[in-house]
C-alpha cells in the first residue's frame, strides 16, 4: 500500500497560494492550491518553497478536505493529533485540532465579512471540535475486516484512499476530499488523501491461558442522513437510513510458537463481529 504523508509544512504565498511540503521523505512532491482559481497542482520533486512564502507556525498532520460556504471555499487541515493506540501494526490517531484556511483572499476566518459566513464558519468549527474523527496513515479504519480480507490481493497496488473506495463505492468518503480525488488524473495526489472516520475506537490487551490477545472496538457513523432523530428519520431514495452506525469488535490472538500478534497477512487468529443499526428503513411522512 502506498503511504500517506504524516507531516506537512505549510507555506503561504501572500494572497496567491498555499503550498504543502512533506517533511519526509525529503524532496517529495509538494502540493500547491491556488487561491484565486482553486486549482490544485502537484509540483515536481525537489521544488523549493517559493521565495516570498511565509511558513505556517503549526505542523500539518493531514488535509481533511475542502468545503464551500457562502463566500469562499476553505481548506480544513489537521494541526493536532492524539495517539490512541497501535493496532494491526499501525498507529491510530484522533484528530485533536483543526485550522480553516480561506481560498478567497478577501475573506478572513477570524472576522468574516458577512454574518451568514460567520455563522456557517462557527457551525463548521463546532462540528470539528465536538466530533470524534479517527484516522491512520497506514491502515483502513473505515472498512470492516471482512471486506479488507476479501480485497487483500489488490490492496498492495492501491493507495489508502483507493483501497477504501474500492471496497464499496467511489462515493464512500468523497465529500470533503472530492476536490483532491477528482483532480487531474495525470497528477497522483494519493499521498495527500487521508481517509477519516467519524466514530469511536478503543483497544485493550489481555491474557487468556497464557495467550496474549488484543480486543478492539470500532464504531463508524455513516455520513449519509446524519442528524438528530427529530430531523432525520427513515430512508432516502438511495437506500440510506438516518443515523446509520456500524460497530465492529475485532479479536486478535497471538501465535503460540512466537508469542507475537501478527498483521493481516501473517495472523494466527483474527476474528471480527459486526453489528449495524439505524432508523427504520421506510419512507417517513
Amino acid at each position: 500500500m502506498r503511504p500517506v504523508y504524516q507531516r506537512l509544512n505549510l507555506f503561504i504565498v501572500g494572497q496567491d497560494a498555499y503550498t504543502f511540503a512533506p517533511v519526509e521523505p525529503l524532496g517529495a512532491q509538494s502540493l500547491t492550491i491556488h487561491r484565486s482559481t482553486g486549482d490544485i497542482v502537484l509540483n515536481p520533486p525537489n521544488t523549493p518553497a517559493p521565495p516570498a512564502a511565509s511558513r505556517y507556525e503549526k505542523t500539518v498532520y493531514g488535509i481533511l478536505g475542502m468545503i464551500s460556504l457562502a463566500l469562499s471555499e476553505y481548506i480544513i487541515i489537521l494541526t493536532g493529533r492524539e495517539h490512541r493506540a497501535r493496532f494491526m501494526g499501525h498507529d491510530i490517531y484522533r484528530a485533536a485540532d483543526f485550522d480553516i484556511l480561506p481560498l478567497n483572499p478577501n475573506v478572513s476566518v477570524q472576522n468574516a465579512p458577512h454574518p451568514v459566513e460567520r455563522h456557517l464558519l462557527a457551525l463548521v468549527r463546532s462540528h470539528l471540535h465536538s466530533g470524534h474523527f479517527l484516522f491512520s496513515y497506514g491502515w483502513d479504519l473505515t472498512t470492516r475486516l471482512q471486506a479488507q480480507w476479501a480485497e487483500r490481493e489488490n490492496s498492495h497496488e492501491r493507495s489508502l484512499w483507493e483501497q477504501v473506495n474500492g471496497m464499496v463505492s467511489t462515493k464512500k468518503f468523497a465529500f470533503l476530499q472530492s476536490r483532491l480525488i477528482d483532480n487531474d488524473i495525470a497528477q497522483d495526489l494519493s499521498p495527500y488523501i487521508l481517509p477519516i472516520v467519524y466514530g469511536t475506537f478503543d483497544v485493550r490487551t489481555n491474557y487468556i491461558h497464557g495467550h496474549r490477545i488484543q480486543l478492539c472496538l470500532i464504531s463508524r457513523r455513516s455520513r449519509y442522513r446524519a442528524g438528530t432523530r427529530y430531523f432525520r428519520r427513515g430512508v432516502d431514495h438511495d437506500g440510506h437510513v438516518a443515523n446509520f452506525n456500524e460497530t465492529e469488535q475485532i479479536l486478535l490472538v497471538e501465535e503460540q510458537a512466537t508469542g507475537r500478534i501478527f498483521n493481516v497477512e501473517k495472523f494466527s487468529q483474527q476474528l471480527s463481529f459486526v453489528q449495524i443499526r439505524g432508523s427504520v428503513p421506510v419512507f417517513w411522512a
